[in-house]
């Protein structure tokens, strides 16, 4: 199936063409996998986490108060084989910081047939700055900085939650995983 006959049923059948639609992403040869991709867009993306599956569970509340968000931005979605079990989960947004210099954007992947070995490792000097981190909540995050930029991953068995921004500190990063109260379940 051509990528112009995709849209062309999507723009006919909006959500009843997921299946049809993903399984083309999958696989050029067989668009007929029968996986469901249910997908959420929001403006606020704290109206997205209840669409999560039990898989994450972070809070949001913090970073609406303490930063802005990009309306339009949050995006989440669940992936179900054809039998409906679940696959996958996504989860992104973007957030400006309250002075309008810095911003931050989530990623959060869960698949259930990735298999991640253990955390990231830099090589030294690779970064400004450079460490792990563990929040309350027991989730390890590698944080990197470098020329304005901060990033902060933490990877488990089929999971990976990333974050990125400019003109924010280690410090602010550090804040900001801690108050997702963020929590895997492999």
């Amino acid at each position: 199936m051509k990528r112009e006959q995709v849209l062309a049923l999507y723009d006919t059948y909006a959500d009843s063409v997921y299946r049809v639609a993903l399984g083309y992403l999958r696989s050029p040869h067989d668009a007929e996998d029968g996986a469901e991709k249910m997908e959420y867009m929001a403006e606020n993306p704290n109206d997205l986490v209840p669409f999560l599956s039990d898989k994450f569970a972070l809070d949001l509340t913090w970073m609406n108060e303490n930063y802005r968000f990009v309306p339009e931005t949050g995006i989440a979605y669940v992936v179900r084989d054809s039998g409906g079990t679940f696959t996958g989960n996504y989860f992104s947004a973007l957030y400006g910081a309250a002075d309008g210099k810095g911003y931050v954007s989530f990623d959060f992947r869960y698949d259930t047939a990735w298999e991640n070995s253990n955390q990231s490792y830099i090589v030294d000097g690779s970064y400004e700055e450079a460490y792990y981190y563990t929040t309350q909540s027991g989730c390890e995050f590698l944080i990197t900085a470098d020329s304005g930029h901060v990033w902060a991953e933490c990877c488990t068995a089929h999971a990976n939650v990333s974050l990125s921004g400019a003109y924010l500190t280690t410090a602010e990063v550090e804040q900001i995983v801690e108050h997702l109260a963020l929590s895997i379940k492999e």
